[in-house]
């Protein structure tokens, strides 16, 4: 190992001491590795209680960083040297070894001007600028101090410059004798005794130190550590499978819009040869581990693709439900604009022409992007939606022309119900009938005109057919009208025919006034049918002069039984004579027959006299009978005559009285 060591006693501030000075070589020498160096830092180090560090011209970021990975991995050293060596498994733990010691950094050939070579080292790794944040362990935290110490250039001639092993005491510049005078004194004030455990190090211990630490570098402790060149080698490869797999990841998401599976497949493939190709690109020449690195960017790129294809299946799913979805407002748009009510045939072919094309286009635009079964499916469901669309316009077009056909019944049905308001006045039967195919002709006209979009549409006949019987109940309903006009107007000509029958002169023989009634009462019909002569045809008529006929003779009844107490008031004296004769002899008779008889002959024998003697015999026996049957007293003899006995006895003289063996 290249560390040279040489003895010097002194008489210090503490005392006389023997010092040992360590001598290493530079680093970076050819054919030396960089582990070799990491071995003479972290012995010289840890041996030391005073550490120089040498560096040329100028410190720089990698300096500071070169130093710093130096003092890190003689820190992992030394546990490792301690845990390791089989001679300290029996010793308690070192953990001065863990303390470094004061360090001064010496800046050799330094030519630029710093007044505070210290304050400038400080300010320098203060302002040190890190490419990983992630830690904040510095040097001003593993060394106990830091001192900086500047040297000017030794000589300034280019050929003592060359080998300064040859170069005198005098001819070194002032400037560098006066720096290295400065540099000694410095040394001096901070040395101190190697301690172990708050006590100097004795020299046997020092010895066993010294070659705990050899074997151990010797044995490898050190190489476990990762070197400088490992960790450029580990970053680079990790940094370039991390470049291949992002660039494998951005060309992939480079695409907003979904890609068929095919396409994306040949696409993942294509990246993926590429991300192979240059991740061999940038490892050149690292052998084996470009196939580590390889199966490394395998797996990231295996998980990028899976994550990937996942997100592109959504946009797929997402992409498919758009397109459903404008497929869908093309339909509706194609038919949205069309006029309902429709005609059924034509709007018919417009929906079966959608219902082919624009599935057959929705087909055509996700057929790459999905697999059998699910294009399948797909083409189902924009069917069914179709479809539904296509009967909720079909239905609207049907309810179009049942509005069409309601609204022009409406307004055919207020012209019918404005004429029959009108109507106030009864018909014939013929001006009836033409009335109502007026009405009917003046309804279709308006209904059919008022159709002129259904009327040629099969459910036309039907709703025409449905209204018609609407109409026909309506025309119903104008016949019971004119019926019941009819009715009052016959009614009216009845009662004014029979009441003339009324204003014929009384007083008159029963006979002559009975031929006259008679012919005034055939006079009233005739004047009656020719009055209503235009309604003869209608069975209310006949019911009406029927009627007539009834009232008429009730009438004349009526006159001729007026005419009778007209004449019996005019012999009330006789018939009061008759009555008084008659009811002294009405004990002779057992039954109301011979009463009667006996009372009909006392009186008509007082009417054969005087003024009545020239009446009609029927005039008279009427006036008989109707006294008789008026007459309280009259009535009584007829009631006490009453009874089985004397309706036998009375029958028998009423037969006897028939052939003539009797005469009352």
């Amino acid at each position: 190992m290249g560390i040279w060591m040489q003895k010097k006693e002194i008489n210090g501030k503490h005392g006389n001491l023997t010092i040992a000075f360590f001598d290493t070589e530079g680093f970076a020498a050819s054919n030396i590795s960089e582990s070799y160096d990491a071995k003479i830092f972290a012995v010289s180090t840890l041996i030391s209680s005073l550490l120089l560090y040498n560096s040329v011209k100028i410190i720089d970021q990698s300096d500071i960083d070169y130093l710093e990975v130096l003092a890190r991995r003689t820190k992992l050293f030394a546990l490792h040297s301690q845990v390791s060596t089989q001679k300290w498994k029996t010793m308690t733990f070192n953990h001065d070894l863990l303390t470094f010691p004061p360090l001064i950094w010496i800046v050799q050939d330094f030519v630029q001007s710093a007044t505070d070579s210290q304050k400038w080292l400080q300010n320098l790794m203060e302002s040190h600028f890190r490419e990983n944040d992630e830690y904040e362990i510095s040097l001003l935290s593993i060394f106990k101090s830091i001192d900086c110490h500047t040297m000017f250039l030794p000589a300034v001639q280019k050929s003592l410059l060359r080998d300064l092993s040859k170069v005198s005491e005098h001819d070194l510049t002032e400037e560098y004798k006066a720096e290295r005078e400065d540099l000694e004194q410095k040394i001096y004030d901070l040395l101190v005794p190697k301690e172990k455990e708050g006590r100097p190090m004795t020299g046997t211990e020092m010895a066993s130190l010294i070659r705990i630490l050899v074997e151990a570098a010797n044995n490898g402790s050190l190489t476990s550590i990762p070197s400088r060149w490992d960790s450029f080698v580990r970053n680079l490869i990790t940094t370039a499978i991390v470049d291949c797999a992002t660039y494998y990841r951005s060309v992939l998401e480079s695409f907003d819009e979904a890609l068929p599976p095919k396409e994306m497949q040949d696409l993942h493939r294509a990246t993926e040869q590429k991300s192979y190709e240059m991740l061999a690109q940038l490892l050149l020449g690292y052998g084996i581990r470009v196939n580590e690195a390889r199966d490394a960017l395998g797996k990231k790129i295996e998980k990028y693709s899976k994550i990937i294809q996942r997100y592109n299946e959504r946009k797929i799913s997402l992409m498919i439900t758009q397109i459903r979805n404008e497929i869908e407002e093309e339909f509706d748009k194609n038919l949205y604009h069309i006029s309902l009510p429709h005609p059924s045939v034509q709007y018919q072919k417009i929906i079966e022409k959608l219902l082919v094309e624009l599935p057959k286009r929705y087909q055509k635009m996700i057929i790459d992007y999905v697999d059998e079964q699910r294009l399948e499916e797909e083409c189902s469901l924009i069917n069914r939606s179709l479809i539904l669309h296509a009967r909720s316009y079909q239905t609207k077009n049907y309810k179009a022309f049942l509005e069409e056909m309601e609204t022009a019944a409406d307004t055919s049905f207020r012209l019918v119900h404005s004429a029959m308001d009108e109507f106030v006045t009864c018909l014939t039967t013929t001006d009836m009938e033409d009335k109502i195919s007026e009405l009917i002709q003046m309804y279709n006209e308006s209904f059919v005109e008022g159709c002129s979009k259904s009327r040629d549409e099969e459910i036309f006949a039907i709703y025409k057919l449905r209204y018609e019987k609407l109409l026909m109940s309506k025309i119903g309903e104008l016949r019971e009208k004119n019926l019941r006009l009819l009715k009052e107007k016959l009614s009216s000509g009845v009662e004014v025919s029979a009441l003339k029958i009324v204003k014929v002169v009384v007083k008159l023989p029963q006979h002559d006034l009975n031929k006259l009634l008679d012919l005034k009462g055939k006079a009233i019909i005739r004047e009656f049918s020719e009055e209503f002569a235009d309604y003869k045809d209608s069975s209310q008529f006949h019911s009406s002069l029927k009627i007539l006929h009834e009232k008429l003779q009730n009438n004349i009844e009526k006159r001729l039984k007026d005419n009778e107490k007209a004449y019996m008031k005019k012999i009330e004296g006789p018939l009061k004579r008759a009555k008084k004769l008659a009811l002294i002899s009405a004990n002779k008779f057992l039954t109301s027959f011979s009463l009667r008889k006996y009372i009909e002959a006392i009186i008509l024998e007082c009417l054969n006299e005087g003024e009545t003697e020239t009446w009609d015999l029927n005039l008279k026996e009427n006036i008989i009978k109707n006294f008789m049957d008026a007459d309280p007293d009259i009535v009584w003899e007829f009631q006490l005559r009453d009874g089985y006995y004397s309706w036998l006895i009375g029958n028998i003289e009423w037969l006897l009285w028939t052939i003539g063996w009797r005469d009352y």
